[in-house]
């Protein structure tokens, strides 16, 4: 028999002081995800913030990171934790439930039906009516404001887009005349649901009709991009010009280029 063939080993301490073990702990940090990382995956839900137990219709995000949120008939600010703070606007009449909300850049906003269910109303960031142009245009369905002071509004009474400047820091507002004229022979035909203004100045449209159009500044027609697609819900547009349109039927996003095709 052949004897047990033995295995021996030699056991060393390792002494890390100082440098030497400051150096270890980087190592393992890098070598093991944090508990944080470990615990919170995209697309989880912020536990931090509290949801509100009433139906949103629209949401802006102001600078400050705070929300305006559209809850029925008012108009509340949410801070970023999701704590109800004002109430900025209120609709106490019987009409429709608030539906769009823009915000410009001095920190005012607009929304539709405080003042009557056919007007469009504007509010500073503290909830002072500033007694925008009483202005009958049908009920409010979409809303773009920019940069530069104007607002377009959509809605379902013909010719279905309006056009407004107005003056920041001040309720003083007034109609686009030419632009609302001139939009009629666009021949848009249906309630306008979503709009998207262009860096050229144009804008784009699109309604229940399922038809989408390029408009130029003046309110002429620049040109027609679809047809037929179906209730047209939203517009986007990305860094290259693209479009994107999504719709409420198949196959629901469609991608236009910037040429219009």
């Amino acid at each position: 028999m052949f004897g047990e063939a033995k295995k021996s080993f030699t056991v060393r301490r390792i002494s890390l002081t100082g440098s030497g073990f400051v150096a270890f702990l980087v190592l393992i940090g890098l070598l093991l995800p944090s508990a944080a990382s470990a615990a919170i995956q995209a697309g989880d839900t912020d536990t931090s913030f509290s949801a509100t137990s009433t139906a949103t219709l629209a949401v802006v995000i102001e600078p400050s990171g705070s929300l305006l949120v559209v809850r029925g008939k008012t108009v509340i600010r949410v801070s970023e934790t999701g704590a109800i703070g004002a109430t900025l606007a209120n609709q106490s009449s019987s009409v429709n439930n608030l539906e769009v909300l823009g915000l410009a850049s001095d920190g005012s906003f607009f929304t539709n039906g405080v003042s009557a269910g056919d007007r469009l109303d504007r509010f500073s960031s503290s909830g002072t009516n500033l007694n925008f142009p009483n202005i009958a245009i049908g009920i409010a369905r979409s809303i773009s404001v920019s940069s530069t002071d104007t607002v377009f509004v959509g809605t379902g009474t013909s010719p279905y887009l309006y056009k407004y400047s107005f003056t920041s820091t001040s309720g003083s507002g007034s109609s686009d005349s030419t632009f609302n004229t001139n939009v009629s022979s666009a021949a848009l035909g249906a309630q306008v649901n979503a709009i998207l203004q262009l860096t050229d100045g144009r804008v784009v449209a699109g309604t229940s009709g399922g038809v989408v159009k390029i408009l130029n500044a003046d309110g002429t027609l620049s040109s027609t991009i679809a047809t037929g697609v179906g209730t047209v819900n939203e517009l986007v547009v990305d860094p290259n010009g693209g479009i994107y349109v999504g719709t409420s039927s198949a196959p629901y996003l469609l991608k236009y280029l910037a040429n219009g095709t």
